[in-house]
């Protein structure tokens, strides 16, 4: 099983907790969003953005409901296996024996109830206040000797079926007894985890191939475009050619390459970034805390400069209603980061308290990240032609007469290196735990270098060498978010918090199926549209990538 991603007996607060998830949420999608909304057509993709938020919080309720379920079984476990090391076992010699894995010797927790002579009056019942008295004492022994929360009243219960004789149904015992302590989510288990636990053997490959596939790419990506952005802000060499190669210098003066300035930002970020995989990611709550304040700035900065240019009449452009056909599938890979956050939520959620209303603070955080989307992306199509859209929408804020002020142009166009950069270890200390998950035995130990060393340096090393090889991953990204990514997202919840109902059902009743954490799109039907509306997006996608094949 792999570590847990905080720091044991550590929390924060639901607000905090939103912090990490908005900054998860809001990475490349909304740098990339803006060309995408122009070319589809303002109205066309406010609806799409709509859903959008709509079908990803959805599918996060289930993440959220599956982590519950885990939580639960995992606890109806550990107690079902206490309870059998507290089961009376009755002796060749009339006594019974009622024994405490946890006890010390066996005769401290042994209780003898001699068998009645058959010679004896009637009146020999009235031993069993004394054998009361004595089961009593032992429970207690036990009772204290076990240090188990979830195993409350497992002793009363075996004297209640010892002197009355008859048999306890324990589903009924646990059912009224601390249900809501079952599902409260205390306990970390990762999507590969849940995965384990869920899944079969298949479900549990196509899921890890999806995931880690996904991982690395988005590292990979990450990897790239932070050094990127930090070389072509920096590079201070201008030649007549209108497109610089990666041969061109970055500096007069200086006989260094643009590539060569490229992998010395980059060995910095892997230095400077790469060592939070090695820890927990609990050790970035107020680096997260500070890159969420830049971020607000940065959004705010570029709507309100658009709103007063806007405002001036500097601007006269009307962007279409509706863009052409070929430009929707395109939105939806260009989105498909646009609300991702699933694989790490066990990581953020966890760790908040309290979580009664978990979902609500959720809820608002989407509303808020999709009002954030819309006014960026209206403001930018209102501002500048849709043709003229960067790929990175902070580009057109440098040297631009949008944003007079030079510092706030050179804060703006360093933005990418804030967000993605506060999402760098996050996505790895999440494939980490997953990888973890995979590959190490849940109840065997291992030497510390193989946890705290090996497996955070096989996360960083692949997409550090793809960012060093290359600058073009154009193929990684499409492969990463249109299919895993929309996997992740869409269908992998589905079958969680479905194969999470069908078991707690099998393991512990119906009437355990509904708890304090359960999605409000509770709902069968819902499981349904969402798988439809996963096979919707990835045909859709697969339309771009076969239109661009035929178009280059």
């Amino acid at each position: 099983m792999a570590g847990p991603l905080v720091e044991p007996g550590t929390s924060f607060s639901p607000w905090v907790g939103l912090i990490f998830v908005f900054n998860l949420i809001v990475g490349t999608g909304a740098l990339t969003m803006p060309k995408a909304f122009g070319k589809a057509g303002w109205i066309l993709s406010s609806v799409i953005i709509i859903v959008l938020a709509l079908v990803s919080y959805i599918t996060a309720t289930f993440v959220i409901e599956a982590m519950a379920a885990a939580n639960g079984i995992i606890k109806y476990r550990r107690k079902d296996k206490k309870r059998e090391d507290y089961i009376p076992r009755l002796s060749k010699d009339g006594s019974i024996e009622v024994r405490s894995s946890s006890s010390s010797p066996p005769s401290s927790t042994t209780t003898s109830l001699r068998k009645s002579d058959s010679k004896s009056p009637p009146g020999a019942s009235s031993e069993l206040p004394a054998i009361t008295t004595k089961l009593d004492e032992t429970s207690s022994t036990s009772s204290s000797s076990s240090s188990d929360p979830y195993i409350p009243d497992t002793e009363n219960d075996e004297k209640e079926k010892l002197l009355s004789g008859n048999t306890i149904n324990y589903s009924s015992v646990r059912a009224a007894k601390k249900h809501a302590d079952y599902f409260e989510i205390t306990e970390l288990v990762d999507m590969g985890q849940m995965a384990s636990m869920f899944f079969n053997k298949i479900g549990q490959i196509l899921f890890y191939i999806c995931l880690i596939v996904y991982l690395y790419g988005d590292l990979a990506i990450y990897a790239v475009a932070v050094p990127k952005s930090l070389r072509d802000i920096t590079c201070t060499y201008d030649s007549d050619a209108h497109n610089l190669s990666d041969n061109e210098r970055c500096w007069p003066g200086a006989d260094i390459s643009r590539m060569n300035a490229y992998r010395i930002y980059l060995s910095i970020f892997a230095l400077a970034l790469g060592v939070f995989v090695y820890f927990n990611v609990q050790k970035t709550k107020y680096l997260q805390i500070f890159t969420t304040i830049m971020r607000w700035l940065a959004f705010l900065t570029m709507i309100i400069s658009s709103v007063v240019y806007i405002s001036q009449g500097k601007s006269s452009i009307k962007p279409a209603a509706t863009g052409p056909f070929e430009s929707i599938p395109n939105f939806f890979g260009v989105c498909v980061y646009a609300f991702m956050c699933h694989h790490s939520l066990p990581s953020l959620i966890t760790p908040v308290n309290p979580k009664k209303r978990i979902t609500a603070f959720l809820f608002g955080d989407y509303i808020l990240i999709l009002l954030f989307y819309l006014f960026l992306s209206v403001t930018a199509i209102f501002t500048f032609e849709s043709d003229k859209i960067q790929d990175i929408y902070t580009l057109n804020f440098f040297k631009s007469a949008v944003l007079p002020v030079i510092p706030l142009q050179y804060f703006v166009a360093l933005f990418p290196v804030f967000t993605l950069s506060t999402n760098f270890p996050i996505i790895g200390i999440t494939l980490r735990n997953n990888l973890m998950a995979l590959f190490l035995h849940e109840n065997k130990l291992y030497h510390w270098t193989i946890r705290r060393l090996l497996f955070p340096t096989l996360v960083l090393v692949p997409p550090i060498v793809v960012a060093f090889v290359t600058t073009n991953v154009t193929m990684l990204v499409g492969i990463t978010g249109s299919y895993a990514g929309a996997t992740i997202q869409y269908l992998i919840p589905v079958f969680l918090v479905y194969c999470g109902r069908k078991k707690t059902e099998r393991m512990m009743g119906k009437r355990w199926i509904l708890h304090q954490h359960m999605s409000p799109f509770r709902h069968r039907i819902w499981l349904v549209l969402i798988i439809i509306w996963a096979i919707f997006c990835l045909a859709f996608v697969t339309v771009d990538h076969v239109l661009e094949g035929i178009h280059s």
